[in-house]
């Protein structure tokens, strides 16, 4: 049986569920990733802080980040920065 946690609408209350139903929060998480909270904090700190600087950064850096990763569409990168930064948070503060 697969057990990998699956993102979860924040609404329903924890942040992850896993495939079999199971809801799993930052102290469940814990167990199974081995990261302390202050870790997981500078995560989520960084990956807001690079989302921020993306979305107000000038049009040669992201030509820069275009032409580096070419695969990827950095309007794509920039909003996949920030839902792993609001999940990031959302795991540290689970009913916000």
């Amino acid at each position: 049986m697969n057990t990998h946690p699956t993102p979860r609408n924040p609404a329903q209350g924890a942040p992850y569920q896993r495939r079999d139903g199971t809801l799993l929060n930052a102290t469940d998480l814990a167990e199974c990733l081995p990261i302390h909270p202050t870790e997981l904090h500078d995560l989520a700190w960084l990956t807001s802080l690079m989302e921020d600087w993306l979305l107000h950064c000038g049009d040669n850096v992201l030509a820069d980040l275009a032409a580096f990763h070419r695969s990827c569409d950095t309007a794509y990168i920039i909003d996949e920065l920030g839902t792993q930064a609001l999940k990031l948070h959302r795991l540290l503060k689970p009913n916000t």
